[in-house]
C-alpha cells in the first residue's frame, strides 16, 4: 500500500496480448483497450497507459496507439513546461545587481515555455520583466512569428467545412489540440 494509504488499482496484466483469431470477441477485446486507456490516464496509472497503448499498436491500430502515445507524452511535457515556469518564478527574489542581465534572459526564456505549455497568464509578465531588465528582443520576434502563424490558422479554419469544426471545444481549458479527441 502506498504511503498515502490509498490502495493502488492493479495495472492490466503484462501477459495480456492481442487475441489470435479475428472475430467479434477479438474486436471487442481490442476496443476495450481503447476504452480503458482514458480512465487509466485520468487516474495517473502510467503502467496501464503504456500497456493499453502497446496492445493497440500490436493489434494493428497504429493511429489510435500513436494518438494515445502522443497524448500521454505531450501531457507529460506540458507538465514539465509548467514546472519550468514555476521554477523561474521561484528565483526572482534572488535577483541582485550582479545577476540582473541573467535574470532578464531568464524571464525572456520563461515566456517561451509559458506560451508553449498553455500558461498564458505568465507570458506577458515574463516578457515585461525581461524588457524591464534590458532583454526580450527574441521574444518580440517570436510573438511576430506567432502572429503570422495564427493569421494562417484563422485563414485555414475559415475555409474548413463547418462539419469539421466543433464549437463545443472552445470552452475546454488547456491547449486546444487536447480538446479535439475522437
Amino acid at each position: 500500500m502506498p504511503a498515502n494509504g490509498i490502495p493502488r488499482k492493479k495495472s492490466p496484466r503484462k501477459t495480456e496480448s492481442v487475441p489470435g483469431a479475428p472475430g467479434y470477441r477479438t474486436e471487442r477485446t481490442v476496443d476495450s483497450w481503447s476504452l480503458l486507456w482514458e480512465p487509466a490516464l485520468r487516474l495517473g496509472d502510467a503502467d496501464a497507459v503504456r500497456t493499453y497503448t502497446d496492445l493497440l499498436m500490436e493489434a494493428g491500430r497504429a493511429v489510435e496507439g500513436t494518438y494515445y502515445r502522443t497524448l500521454m507524452e505531450s501531457s507529460r511535457l506540458l507538465g514539465r513546461l509548467s514546472v519550468l515556469v514555476d521554477r523561474i518564478d521561484s528565483v526572482e527574489a534572488a535577483e541582485e545587481p550582479s545577476n540582473r542581465h541573467l535574470m532578464a534572459r531568464l524571464f525572456a526564456l520563461q515566456s517561451t515555455p509559458a506560451l508553449a505549455g498553455g500558461r498564458y497568464e505568465a507570458v506577458l509578465p515574463a516578457y515585461r520583466k525581461a524588457v524591464a531588465r534590458g532583454a526580450g528582443r527574441s521574444v518580440t520576434e517570436d510573438f511576430r512569428m506567432l502572429t503570422r502563424v495564427l493569421a494562417e490558422v484563422e485563414d485555414v479554419a475559415g475555409r474548413a467545412p463547418a462539419a469539421r469544426r466543433d464549437p463545443g471545444t472552445a470552452s475546454v481549458p488547456g491547449p486546444s489540440h487536447m480538446a479535439d479527441r475522437p
